[in-house]
């Protein structure tokens, strides 16, 4: 990288760590408010039970504004899974005070969060275990992340996390929870250490191609160790340092991984501090035929959240899947959880069909061909090229049809259980909230080809 374009980007790096790092005075009110709680709650919790403060705050690369803590309730083995979740909960709920708002998640288990002055923390309950490979849930190695980072880093890493947060965050790639698929806190933290700065992980990753590995512990020796990864199916592949059978980028979905790669392209381009800004408007999208699909979001446990979202993406993949196999041409199928209300949204160009052509095999192979046709015994014949075809009349004459279809035999097409279309509605035009939604994510993959 030229001299000048590194310095320039070391600038806006500086400067958007500067505007994103809490002051002093903020880390103490928070930390006061942590300290609090930890308080109330060892009253009620058995002795040897420990309370520990892990996470982006407990590291230090917490950003200004954006208040979370995590508090990890550490148990003994002796303690079972069930037993661990309902005394978590039920202490939480003891000790809130006036003004305090207790909310009910569900991850591997059930925690709580606790908003008490505008601080989120999550209360989590965990294994105490000497290593990793005493795993009793999978957050259980949080302890050893937080105490990784805090021997290996200093401040200067710390605001080129910080940097690093808000470049994904403005571009809707932070986040390792299902509804994103994007890049954890922890994913940034080993990647500005195995770089050493935003500005080295961004030229680096600009040239990203075919599976990439990165392993702090065997730094520049992965070329030789490739067959140790051989047990990961991902191409990317961030080996956790503190447990070499994890891969911590396993979260990221293709799409985001090649999204991150290009935005890095587009800012090498041209370097700007707009890349860490979220746009100022939305970008107009194509005009398409829609159906979209309004049903109730379940309540409880298969409410919002990391159960419902992985359900919705594959309720997402056979609708489209099914279309297109019955060859309606889908553009795209996106989806949006809220409260209340559940939407799909498949964008298509619509048509009406009457017949179905399905090209077969070629006529040498005898016995292909028999049991092609024996699956047809109905349609119309043909020859083309060789090969077998036939035309038979379609099962259904528009995408509306099979979408019925799929909605009432659910089980039959492997619709996940939470996903249930209660109050099914369905419209032609795009609500608009959700059109500008579309129209903002449109907008920051612009930045792709910036």
């Amino acid at each position: 990288m030229e001299i000048k374009k590194l310095e320039f980007i070391e600038k806006i790096v500086r400067e958007v760590a500067n505007e994103y790092k809490p002051t002093s005075k903020e880390v103490v009110e928070d930390l006061e408010i942590i300290e609090d709680l930890k308080h109330r709650l060892s009253k009620f919790l058995p002795k040897e039970v420990e309370l520990l403060l892990v996470g982006s705050v407990a590291k230090n690369t917490q950003l200004k504004n954006e208040r979370d803590a995590d508090l990890f309730v550490l148990f003994p083995k002796s303690f079972s899974d069930k037993k661990i979740a309902e005394l978590t909960l039920s202490t939480s709920k003891k000790v809130l005070k006036k003004g305090e708002k207790l909310l009910l998640r569900f991850a591997n288990h059930p925690y709580a969060t606790i908003v008490s002055k505008g601080l989120r923390i999550d209360v989590v309950p965990a294994y105490k275990i000497s290593k990793t490979t005493e795993l009793g849930t999978p957050v259980d190695r949080s302890p050893f992340h937080t105490k990784f980072i805090n021997q290996n880093f200093d401040e200067y890493l710390r605001d080129q996390v910080r940097a690093l947060k808000i470049f994904l965050k403005r571009n809707l790639l932070y986040g390792a929870e299902s509804k994103v698929k994007g890049f954890s806190g922890y994913l940034c933290e080993v990647l500005i250490l195995y770089y050493g700065s935003f500005a080295k992980l961004v030229e680096e990753a600009s040239n990203w191609k075919g599976r990439v590995i990165i392993d702090f512990r065997n730094k520049g020796k992965e070329k030789e160790l490739e067959k140790e990864y051989d047990m990961f199916e991902e191409d990317f592949i961030v080996i956790d340092p503190t447990d070499k059978k994890r891969n911590i980028a396993a979260q990221v979905s293709k799409e985001n991984f090649i999204k991150f790669i290009l935005l890095c392209r587009s800012f090498l381009k041209k370097p700007s501090k707009n890349f860490f800004k979220y746009p100022e408007e939305g970008k107009k999208i194509v005009n398409t035929s829609n159906i979209v699909l309004v049903f109730n979001t379940p309540k409880g446990r298969g409410g919002i959240g990391d159960v419902y979202y992985p359900q919705l993406k594959k309720t997402s993949q056979i609708i489209k899947r099914n279309l297109e196999d019955e060859g309606f041409d889908v553009l795209n199928v996106s989806y949006f959880a809220r409260k209340r209300k559940t939407y799909f949204v498949i964008r298509l160009n619509k048509k009406e069909q009457y017949a179905k052509k399905i090209i077969g095999p070629s006529f040498e192979l005898k016995e292909a061909v028999e049991k092609f046709l024996s699956k047809h015994k109905d349609a119309e014949i043909g020859i083309e090229e060789n090969k077998v075809f036939v035309i038979e009349e379609a099962k259904f004459k528009n995408e509306l049809e099979l979408i019925r279809n799929i909605i009432k035999n659910k089980e039959k097409f492997g619709i996940p259980k939470y996903v249930t279309f209660s109050n099914l509605k369905v419209l032609n035009k795009v609500p608009r909230f959700i059109k500008k939604e579309l129209e903002f994510e449109n907008a920051v993959n612009r930045r792709l080809n910036s």
